[in-house]
């Protein structure tokens, strides 16, 4: 080998290197971007979740409320209806009970077959 041969190599693993070094910085400049945006989103998502969980409240008290004093209207001794609402499976669901004399039934099945 020459001493131009490996001068040419080595001027050529020089060019590689800057490459690649710039292909570090620019990868890590996306990371950070994507750092950032997934902050947001997690920011957004508990937004999200404040304001469901607030809807839910009130939805639970009108609700209830309504039935309540329909139930009121109809029958001497009334239930009440309780709404409650839980997070399974990553999902918001409603579990609706009867309340009286401080027991909970569940509607279907504990109030006359549903």
């Amino acid at each position: 080998m020459s001493v131009r041969s490996i001068r040419n190599q080595l001027e050529h693993r020089k060019g590689q290197r800057a490459q690649l070094q710039q292909t570090i910085n620019e990868l890590h400049d996306v990371v950070r971007k994507q750092n950032r945006q997934l902050l947001r989103h997690e920011r957004a998502l508990e937004i999200v979740k404040h304001v469901g969980l607030e809807t839910q409240k009130k939805l639970e008290y009108h609700l209830a409320e309504q039935v309540s004093l329909a139930m009121e209207s109809v029958f001497d001794d009334p239930y009440q209806l309780k709404v409650h609402f839980q997070e399974k499976r990553g999902k918001t669901e409603a579990e609706i009970m009867f309340t009286r004399r401080g027991m909970e039934f569940p509607p279907i099945g504990s109030a006359g077959g549903g």
